[in-house]
């Protein structure tokens, strides 16, 4: 006679007390992020260039079309910069207003690297990996300067997480529901920061892993495409018109000519950011490789989670794929710290590894000190070179920041 199962109960989760040191972490990490954001000039050239063309987009030239000097200016298409001038708008013409949008788009990728945290391994891990991606150098540093890669990460991570999510869905035999469509319209406005890149950075992460798991269907869906159309078409006519040249100048000049070309002189060897990559979410990067026996073990014993095999290939492809560009500079790294977080997250809550929380935990602190207290000093040394600021019309500079006016010579 089979004995009978006793019935399974339906209870609700029990709630989960956060420990004070995490809240603690938490708001410093919050800190560190948005202290003193505009009590520093603008980096030249970059800064400066970008909070001129979001002045002028929010006073003198229309709202879909970015302009320097009364001139399109088609290198970045138009979400950051229409952010940009919307804070202006607000907040007045002020370092603080150009760097918020950075700032708001990495609290943003923070909500989602929780969000995401929390649904596939709980409460803890979310609070966790948030803290782990804003104590991380390269968000501290990218959250705090005016140019797209912010927004970038942003709407990357917010797409990888979409089509992950509906993919774990389609494999539980439940519906995807929004998923799919939430991924393309996050690939669309990512595309609307930073051009095609915006489509190849969740791509080249979502797509083998959806295929891995037997769902390339729910990234590859009709619909999503159709929205993907539907919000970026527009602006690309609209600019084409003003612009005729505007095409091709995105796609073989900033994108082509960036990618196998020297045209930039940002051209460096294969290995460049292999070391931007261990310093950008340091300490956590030697926690990370703490965690490399555990994940070997696993794969020797072929217990592969899905979700560590999608934080792998979510670090490695991209950081291929920038390997293999001519142009190289460190912030493409940034879109690289979310994953490192989760899984750091993902390790801690399934192994307890409480000595990695507490080491990471008193690095970040004794690195985030160091940095605040260096930061006068580390703003003048990366000022622009006077070799490189003759190339840029001194606009934003003088509006920004007005030189104060030159005594007048008296009359004879």
């Amino acid at each position: 006679m089979r004995r009978r199962r006793p019935a399974r109960r339906c209870t609700s989760p029990p709630g989960v007390r956060i420990r004070p040191a995490v809240l603690v972490a938490a708001v410093l990490a919050l800190s560190g992020l948005a202290w003193n954001l505009g009590g520093y000039a603008l980096l030249e050239p970059d800064e400066g260039r970008n909070a001129e063309v979001m002045r002028e987009l929010g006073q003198e030239a229309p709202w879909w079309l970015p302009q320097l000097n009364g001139l399109p200016y088609l290198d970045k298409p138009i979400v950051h910069f229409a952010a940009g001038a919307l804070a202006l708008r607000i907040f007045g013409t002020t370092e603080f207003a150009a760097r918020l949008p950075s700032l708001v788009f990495t609290i943003g990728t923070l909500v989602l690297v929780a969000a995401f945290a929390r649904r596939i391994a709980g409460p803890a891990a979310g609070w966790h990996a948030a803290i782990l991606t804003a104590a991380a150098p390269l968000t501290l540093a990218y959250a705090r300067t005016d140019i797209f890669d912010a927004a970038l990460t942003c709407f990357a991570t917010g797409a990888i997480v979409a089509f992950a999510l509906g993919v774990a869905e389609a494999e539980d035999g439940r519906a995807t529901g929004p998923w799919s469509l939430l991924g393309w319209g996050a690939v669309a406005l990512g595309i609307l920061t930073k051009g095609p890149i915006g489509l190849a950075l969740p791509l080249l992460v979502a797509l083998p892993w959806a295929a891995w798991r037997r769902r390339p269907g729910v990234v590859l869906d009709p619909a999503g495409m159709l929205l993907l159309l539907a919000l970026v078409l527009p602006w690309v006519f609209a600019v084409s018109t003003a612009a005729p040249d505007f095409l091709r100048y995105v796609l073989f000049v900033e994108t082509a000519q960036r990618m196998g070309s020297d045209v930039l002189g940002r051209t460096e060897p294969w290995w460049y950011f292999l070391p931007i990559l261990a310093g950008a979410a340091l300490p956590w990067t030697f926690v990370l490789l703490g965690a490399l026996p555990d994940a070997l073990r696993a794969l020797r014993a072929r217990r592969v989670d899905r979700w560590v095999v999608l934080g792998v290939l979510w670090i490695l492809l991209p950081l291929l794929l920038f390997s293999i560009s001519r142009s190289k500079r460190p912030q493409y790294m940034l879109p690289l710290v979310p994953p490192i977080a989760v899984l750091i997250a993902l390790w801690w809550e399934r192994r307890g590894a409480r000595a990695g929380i507490r080491l990471g935990g008193g690095l970040a602190a004794v690195l985030g000190a160091a940095l605040l207290l260096l930061a006068p000093h580390l703003t003048g040394w990366i000022a622009t070179r006077p070799d490189v600021a003759i190339h840029i019309a001194p606009t934003a500079r003088a509006r920004f920041r007005p030189r104060a006016p030159e005594p007048t010579q008296p009359q004879t």
